[in-house]
């Protein structure tokens, strides 16, 4: 915060520990929107991930798009992607889990 500014004080915690508290229950949607630090945010989550349905985020470079997709690879598929320039966009992520409950989706 810049002089004469005001500040307000924040707690910060760990992005699966507060996940652990919600991803529990049914239909777990998130979001982050971290201004570049999406994936250690996603490494940090790990197997938290496995109880999440939808997952939305931005990246801000080529090599975190590529980061974002491969650690989300095996459990989510690529639903929508919107680019605004080549090394700045958003994704969003469906689980694989929950496709194969909805014959409505292409999972093969």
């Amino acid at each position: 915060v810049g002089v004469g500014e005001s500040g307000e004080t924040i707690e910060v915690r760990r992005a699966r520990e507060e996940l652990a508290d919600i991803a529990n229950g049914p239909g777990v949607v998130l979001k982050i929107d971290t201004e570049g630090c999406e994936v250690p945010i996603l490494r940090d989550l790990n197997r938290l991930l496995d109880n999440v349905d939808l997952i939305y985020l931005e990246y801000h470079s080529e090599a975190d798009r590529r980061e974002i997709d491969r650690i989300l690879g095996d459990r989510f598929m690529l639903a929508t992607a919107h680019a605004m320039r080549p090394h700045l966009g958003e994704l969003q992520y469906l689980s694989t889990r929950l496709a194969a409950r909805m014959p409505e989706i292409e999972t093969a």
